[in-house]
């Protein structure tokens, strides 16, 4: 006897009839011609179904198109997806592939930050400005003792450098725009790569590497990459690729950050 197909849950379709989340991934694999393929992995609160599509690569080869239709997906352990298991950093298998989420749309980013409380915690901003009020003293002592001409060495956690890109990039892959037209602002290359020559202690300004290590060197190693993004959000709200490091010492001394809920507006 086959088993009744599970029921709708009529309320959450009407709720989120609409909402998708979408999120730029990498397929981890070891064939050479897999290294420059990209993919949108897209998402529907409204049933917790996924689809996946692959924008096309100029003279790759790569034509592009539908990698996966809409339809529920379970993880190895027959469990379905939900929408809180995709975040940055994290590896999710599907359909025997493995991607890592490398990055999100604008609306993706506030949607998680306004809905953080119970479906992603990885993007509760007050939650991680708490720790990092604990943890305020060594932040100002961390950017102190580099007032000293020796210069700091480069973050070795350089994985996060792809997040470092504007909304117009995110947009270039989940609008269909093709990969290598987005590739390079996608993976923008650290300041001492760009051969601008300076150094945070000559100019005062960090990029997210620099952040990342911040955070390491204090003792919140511990956090995620969308918990590191996160907070890197709200200290870099102009999307740029630097920032003055006073942001951050600001942004550790408040013992009050004003919550914010962006508007629900969809795309």
């Amino acid at each position: 006897i086959n088993p009744p197909p599970p029921k709708k849950d009529l309320a959450k379709m009407r709720e989120k009839s609409g909402v998708i989340l979408r999120f730029n991934a990498h397929l981890i694999s070891d064939k050479v011609e897999d290294l420059t393929r990209r993919f949108v992995i897209q998402f529907f609160m409204e049933d917790d179904t996924l689809a996946i599509r692959e924008p096309p690569v100029r003279n790759s080869g790569v034509m592009g198109g539908m990698f996966l239709r809409r339809q529920v997906v379970k993880k190895p352990n027959g469990v379905r997806y939900i929408a809180g298991d995709f975040y940055i950093g994290n590896v999710v298998k599907i359909v025997s592939h493995d991607f890592i989420i490398l990055n999100a749309d604008e609306y993706t980013y506030r949607l998680m930050e306004n809905d953080c409380e119970e479906m992603f915690p990885y993007s509760n901003f007050n939650r991680l400005h708490n720790l990092m009020l604990e943890k305020k003293n060594e932040i100002k002592r961390y950017f102190l003792s580099f007032s000293s001409p020796s210069s700091p060495t480069q973050s070795s956690n350089t994985s996060l450098r792809y997040h470092n890109s504007s909304s117009k990039t995110n947009a270039n892959h989940l609008s269909g725009q093709s990969h290598d037209q987005s590739q390079a602002q996608v993976h923008p290359k650290s300041n001492s790569q760009a051969g601008t020559g300076r150094s945070r202690e000559e100019d005062g300004m960090i990029n997210l590497d620099e952040f990342t290590t911040c955070l390491e060197k204090v003792g919140l190693g511990r956090l995620n990459k969308q918990e590191v993004y996160t907070l890197w959000r709200k200290i870099n709200k102009k999307n740029k690729d630097r920032v003055s490091f006073t942001k951050v010492v600001k942004l550790a001394s408040e013992s009050r950050h004003m919550s914010f809920r962006w508007p629900a507006n969809r795309p």
